[in-house]
């Protein structure tokens, strides 16, 4: 149970850190 629970907060740590780099990307062009 707690292998899933790692596991999703990993999805989520990485799922903001990609949406961050494309707001970064996006106020740059």
């Amino acid at each position: 149970m707690q292998f899933l629970l790692y596991y999703l907060f990993f999805i989520i740590f990485a799922v903001k850190f990609i949406e961050l780099r494309i707001i970064n990307f996006m106020l740059y062009e």
